[in-house]
């Protein structure tokens, strides 16, 4: 039966079947590069490039590539210009836009590849592909409900986008700028300057072994510098630990650890607090535990920034033969870091920082719990 498992009230019978030529148009991009800086924009298989004084089209249309990547469809909205590896599909026959590039999202164009390489498509494969369509009074109300969901999943995806800036903007102006002793950006009722320490002030080195192999291969962590500290299984897919793992550093709740292991923006490590469940990792990681004068949460905001992580460790490393990084835990607590003169100070930026990060989460769960939803909506309400 040629009719989708969700359907709109109203509306019954089985879809028409075709093939894409006979409700689009392939038209092919061009080069660019002779046209004047304007305002008509320019698309690739990326998205927007720059943009120009000529348009390539009047109407809208859907973007697919021809060569590269091939399966991701963009809307775009006229005029507009497209290079050569990107095709730009128009209707022929006054099928609706919006429902033809819902349409195209529930298409698998990978298997539709025809190279041996980089991922090509070609105009006639393009148009011989089969796919079914309803009357135009259908197709309009597929439309209407896949428009106001990407519209959702847009506004969701600016909302988490702002609330990320934010985050990274309090990070640099809630702490002092290299050289200053006040931040830009202060609570009210705190003042005088905050106090240039060593680390060592801050945090000792816990020794605490698995010698009893209380925990086990089930409860390795790891650390990620987006998720944090996390079980190995639930991050990683499974566990990269050895058959034994009673010489493991035990990892308490609010432990402080550093990973030692390189990241392409961090190659010196990470600095992370343990926010879940007591664990083990690797002896390569330092575990430490903060002293009464810092919240191990002030540590872990303090040493989220790009920039201030590379350059606290960065004088501290010394590098082997085959670059490896040789830092002992006693070494990575010798250099400075700048603390508010007052513990209550580092609880309010912790407790402020900890808000975004709950909201960021909350929006970053929405955002993929809607993208579930458009996924199993494209698989349901399309032939």
């Amino acid at each position: 039966m040629k009719e989708p498992k969700i359907r709109f009230k109203g509306f019954s019978g089985e879809w028409k079947e075709c093939t894409l030529s006979n409700i689009i148009t392939v038209n092919s991009g061009k080069d660019y590069k002779h046209l004047e800086k304007g305002t008509i924009p320019v698309y690739g298989t990326g998205g927007y490039m720059l943009s120009v004084n000529t348009s390539l089209s009047e109407h809208d249309a859907i973007g697919i590539g021809r060569k590269g990547t091939i399966d991701k469809p963009q809307y775009l909205k006229a005029p507009f210009w497209t290079v050569d590896t990107l095709f730009f599909l128009t209707t022929n026959n006054g099928d609706n836009l919006d429902f033809l590039f819902s349409l195209s999202q529930n298409i698998r164009w990978q298997k539709y590849d025809e190279s041996t390489g980089v991922p090509s498509l070609s105009k006639n494969n393009i148009d011989k592909i089969k796919t079914c369509i309803p009357n135009k009074f259908e197709q309009q109300s597929v439309a209407s409900f896949f428009t106001s969901l990407d519209a959702q999943i847009s506004a969701s995806t600016s909302r988490l986008a702002s609330l990320k800036q934010m985050k990274a903007a309090s990070l640099q102006a809630m702490f002092p700028q290299e050289g200053e002793t006040v931040p830009k950006v202060r609570f009210k009722g705190f003042e005088g300057e905050w106090k240039k320490v060593k680390l060592s002030e801050c945090l000792e080195i816990s020794t605490t072994r698995n010698l009893n192999n209380e925990y086990g291969v089930n409860e390795v962590l790891s650390v990620s510098d987006e998720e944090g500290v996390m079980n190995q299984i639930k991050l990683l897919g499974r566990s990269y630990a050895g058959k034994s793992v009673t010489n493991y550093k035990i990892l308490r709740t609010n432990q402080v650890v550093y990973t030692k292991s390189p990241l392409k923006a961090k190659p010196y490590g990470i600095v992370k607090v343990n926010k879940g469940e007591t664990g083990i990792v690797s002896v390569l990681y330092a575990v430490y535990d903060a002293k009464e004068c810092v919240s191990p949460d002030y540590i872990h905001y303090y040493f989220e920034p790009t920039f201030r992580i590379n350059n606290y460790l960065l004088p501290l490393i010394n590098k082997g033969a085959k670059n490896t990084m040789n830092i002992s835990d006693e070494v990575s607590l010798q250099g400075d870091i700048i603390l508010p003169n007052t513990l209550e100070e580092q609880l309010r930026i912790v407790e402020y920082l900890q808000s975004l990060d709950r909201q960021i989460a909350l929006h970053a769960k929405r955002l993929e719990k809607l993208k579930q939803i458009k996924a199993a909506c494209l698989d349901k309400m399309f032939v």
